[in-house]
C-alpha cells in the first residue's frame, strides 16, 4: 500500500509463527476424569445441559489467528500517512510564526511541528527553524542552522509564544540553502513579500489553525456602564465568547458573554456594575485565554469617582446658568459619579471629594 511504513518492522518477524500459534489453538483440553462423591447421590437423576466439544470450531480458530495477526501488525505501529513525502530534497525549513496571535493555539502549533520532524526524520533530511517574532533580545528572526531531528526536538519543546506581533518583514532568509518549507502561520496579515521570500527557496507546505486568534479591545466607557469589546477574523461559525472582570486580587466580579456571529469581526456586550464595584476592576481578560491578546488593563480613564456636591443654597444651586452648582455639574458629570445633599449625608457616603 502507497505510503504505509511500520515505525517498528522486526516486530514483524512474529508473523511466520502464526502456524505454531494455529496448533496451539487447536490442543484439546483432556478428558476430565470422573470421580464418586456420596455426598452427591441426590443429584444423580439430574441431567446436565453443558456440553464440551470435541475440537475447537473451525470458525473460532481463523478468528483467533486474525486477532493474533492484527496484535503483531499494531505492535510494528504502522504509518498509514507517511507517504505525505516532502515536496523537496535536502534540508527542511521549518517555519513557525510565534507572536501574540499564536499563543491561543500553541498546543496544536506544536503537535503540528512535530508530526513535520517527523516526516522529516523518516525521510533522513536535516531541518533548519526560523519563528518570525523578534527575540526577547529584539534581535530580528533568522534561520537557524540545519540539524538533525533528533537534536532540534529539544529547542522546538523549549518555544514559547512572545506577547508581541511577529515580524515575517524583518526575517533573515537570505544565505539558506533549503530543499522544502513548511509553514505554520497564524493567517493574519499574510504579508505576500514573505510568502514570495519563501517560494524561493523551494516548495512551501502552509499549515493554519482552525480557529482565529480574539483580540480583547479597551472597553468603551459610558455614563452607566462600560462596554466590552472583541474582535477577530471573520469565521464561518459563529463563536460563544466569555469576558471576566477583575479586581486587583484576581477574583472575578462580573462575566460577560459575547457572541461572534458568522461572518462578522467583532462584538460588543455591556457590562452593568454598581459605581463601587466598577471602581474596584483592574483589568479584562477573556476566559480561557492564554494569550496577551485576551487581556485588557483598566486605569483611572475607566473609573467613575464618587464626587459631593455641596451648596450654601440648594433651592437654586442648579439655577441654569447662575446657580454655582450649573458648571460644575455638567463638568463632571461625564466622568464621575454626583452625589447631592446635606454635608452628615455626603460624608456618610464616603466621597472622593465633596
Amino acid at each position: 500500500m502507497e505510503g504505509l511504513v511500520f515505525a517498528s518492522p522486526w516486530v514483524l518477524l512474529a508473523l511466520p509463527a502464526l502456524p505454531l500459534l494455529w496448533w496451539l489453538l487447536r490442543v484439546t483440553p483432556p478428558t476430565p476424569r470422573r470421580e464418586s462423591f456420596p455426598a452427591i447421590r441426590l443429584l444423580y437423576d439430574l441431567k446436565s445441559t453443558a456440553e464440551t466439544p470435541a475440537h475447537t470450531p473451525l470458525w473460532l480458530l481463523a478468528l483467533r489467528m486474525l486477532a493474533a495477526a492484527l496484535v503483531i501488525v499494531a505492535l510494528a505501529r504502522p504509518i498509514l500517512d507517511a507517504g505525505r513525502d516532502l515536496a523537496g530534497k535536502g534540508t527542511v525549513l521549518l517555519v513557525i510564526d510565534d507572536g501574540w496571535s499564536s499563543a491561543a493555539a500553541w498546543a496544536g502549533r506544536m503537535a503540528s511541528a512535530q508530526l513535520a520532524l517527523a516526516r522529516a526524520e523518516r525521510a533522513g533530511a536535516a531541518v533548519a527553524l526560523l519563528t518570525t517574532a523578534p527575540g526577547f533580545d529584539g534581535a530580528a528572526p533568522a534561520v537557524t542552522a540545519a540539524m538533525p531531528v533528533a537534536d532540534l526536538r529539544p529547542k522546538l519543546a523549549a518555544l514559547r509564544p512572545k506577547p508581541w506581533p511577529v515580524r515575517r518583514d524583518a526575517a533573515l532568509l537570505a544565505g539558506a540553502h533549503v530543499g522544502s518549507v513548511i509553514y505554520l502561520a497564524d493567517g493574519i496579515d499574510p504579508a505576500p513579500e514573505f510568502a514570495t521570500a519563501l517560494a524561493a527557496l523551494g516548495p512551501v507546505e502552509e499549515l493554519r489553525d482552525a480557529t482565529a486568534p480574539v483580540v480583547l479591545l479597551p472597553p468603551r466607557a459610558e455614563a452607566d456602564r462600560l462596554v466590552v469589546r472583541v474582535a477577530s477574523l471573520a469565521q464561518a461559525a459563529p463563536r460563544e465568547i466569555a469576558v471576566l472582570a477583575q479586581a486587583g486580587d484576581g477574583h472575578s466580579l462580573a462575566r460577560v458573554a459575547l457572541t461572534l456571529s458568522a461572518g462578522e469581526d467583532h462584538a460588543e456586550a455591556p457590562l452593568l456594575m454598581p459605581p463601587e464595584l466598577r471602581n474596584r476592576l483592574t483589568r479584562l481578560v477573556i476566559e480561557g485565554s492564554a494569550s496577551a491578546s485576551g487581556v485588557a488593563l483598566l486605569d483611572e480613564r475607566w473609573r467613575r469617582r464618587p464626587v459631593g456636591l455641596l451648596a450654601g443654597l440648594a433651592v437654586s444651586a442648579d439655577s441654569q446658568l447662575t446657580g454655582p452648582l450649573f458648571y460644575v455639574r455638567r463638568a463632571l458629570a461625564p466622568t464621575t459619579e454626583l452625589y447631592s445633599g446635606d454635608l452628615p449625608a455626603l460624608l456618610s457616603r464616603s466621597e472622593d471629594v465633596v
